[in-house]
């Protein structure tokens, strides 16, 4: 199944810079400057309510420090309760902090769930990059230590690592097959979790695990799927994992990036829960973008089922604009979403990261050249008007150099329903490049 699409919208051009999490000590910050994205563009509002002034800082704040959150998560098993993990690096004493915190939907600390990696026999150097929280109550942090092996850790509900998971509360990527995994993504599935991994040549792997931490023998050769030969071209990256629900089936989703000759292209994949391709999901267990079409973000509506697709599409030009689409849960357009036709948001240089059904809207935050993007959309794909007027969209943050806040691109997005906020993962310049500061910034959705 091929998608095709139609342009809409305004056209504004801006670049953008992005969090360089990878690489904490080398991050620069140019002298501060008044300039601000809203003298291009309509703000979309900050919540002021929220932690202090919009933000929840989570690291000790010191000079020379700099740091980013890396996730944030809504969590299943406590009201109005949020994980965020983040890490922090001194340029000065090369003290390295990291750990997970749980807030409220005020942004404010509950003290009942805290993890500091540097007392978990990490020596301080674990960089977490994703949470996730299954039926139980465990909460899943996937990360990376230093030179060494990708971790999955798991954590009960006291923030303790759980002995039950793997016999230590984590599983290391190399400790699943005779070669070391690039742990991606993971999730959770009723029977366990699943993790999308590369392997050292680049091929696309599944692994299962069972509640244990140990391999689930039920899932495709003994707890590992070898996707590679059944995927289309060669393999470009993996952008994400997510597992669907839909009519009491569930369905691993993997979206990654594949290449033909020189054209890229995307390609989301269905697996069922014993590691079988199921074709009967869009074309024989895929559905593939056009040729220069990115997405980068996945997402599945708890009311609808519908899958959102987000990310770009790139031109002859090196130019990109913000696409998104909708597909139902077998894999076919959502005729309601525009008429079934994937919706390319006419502004050069930026791309959408992460689009979430939120009620009846699709709401979502994009990277452009300059700055940061907040968005709304209908269900039938028009642009919301209502969410920062007349447009439906505005920027938020730091205008690219100057000092403020920036999004990391590679984290999640969470809602506060009670409270209408939007929950964005980055940065704050707090002092030029003397502090950087690792936030939760709230962003008013109502």
């Amino acid at each position: 199944m091929v998608l095709t699409v139609v342009t809409f919208g305004e056209m504004e051009s801006s670049p953008m810079k992005r969090s360089m999490s990878a690489a904490l000590l080398q991050h620069s910050t140019p002298k501060r400057s008044p300039l601000s994205a809203s003298s291009t563009l309509a703000d979309a509002p900050v919540d002021v309510d929220f932690g202090e002034q919009g933000y929840a800082r989570l690291l000790k704040q010191e000079a020379r420090s700099i740091g980013v959150c890396t996730d944030v998560l809504k969590s299943r098993t406590r009201p109005d309760r949020y994980y965020a993990c983040a890490f922090q690096a001194n340029r000065d004493t090369l003290a390295f902090n990291s750990g997970i915190w749980l807030l409220d939907g005020n942004g404010q600390r509950d003290e009942t769930f805290t993890v500091d990696f540097s007392t978990e026999g990490e020596n301080g150097k674990f960089e977490p990059h994703s949470l996730m929280e299954d039926a139980n109550g465990n909460l899943l942090c996937l990360g990376s230590n230093s030179d060494g092996p990708n971790r999955l850790w798991r954590f009960n509900n006291a923030g303790k690592p759980d002995p039950n998971f793997a016999g230590s509360g984590f599983v290391d990527s190399d400790q699943l097959l005779a070669e070391r995994l690039h742990f991606r993504f993971a999730a959770t599935m009723t029977d366990g979790y699943v993790i999308a991994c590369h392997t050292p040549e680049f091929n696309t792997v599944l692994v299962a695990l069972s509640h244990d931490g140990k391999l689930n023998q039920r899932f495709g050769e003994a707890g590992v799927l070898h996707l590679e030969p059944q995927l289309p071209g060669y393999g470009a990256g993996i952008n994400s994992l997510v597992v669907a629900t839909h009519l009491k089936r569930e369905s691993i989703l993997l979206l990654s990036m594949r290449g033909e000759g020189d054209a890229i292209f995307s390609l989301l994949s269905s697996i069922n829960n014993k590691g079988v391709v199921d074709t009967s999901f869009g074309e024989q267990g895929h559905v593939r973008s056009e040729n220069a079409t990115l997405y980068r973000g996945v997402s599945i509506g708890e009311a609808s089922s519908l899958i959102t697709l987000c990310g770009g599409h790139m031109f002859e030009d090196g130019s990109m604009q913000p696409q998104m689409t909708r597909l139902t849960a077998t894999g076919r357009p959502d005729e309601a979403f525009n008429a079934g036709i994937p919706v390319r948001f006419d502004a050069a240089g930026g791309m959408w990261h992460h689009i979430h059904e939120v009620e009846d809207s699709l709401m979502g935050v994009g990277s452009f050249f300059t700055h940061n993007r907040a968005v709304r959309y209908l269900t039938n794909g028009k642009l919301d008007t209502t969410f920062v007027p007349p447009l439906g969209y505005g920027s938020f943050g730091a205008l690219a150099p100057n000092p403020g806040f920036y999004m990391d691109g590679n984290s999640s997005i969470a809602f506060v329903s009670t409270a209408k906020r939007m929950l964005v993962c980055g940065e704050v310049n707090a002092m030029g490049p003397d502090r950087v500061d690792a936030v939760v910034l709230a962003l008013a959705v109502n």
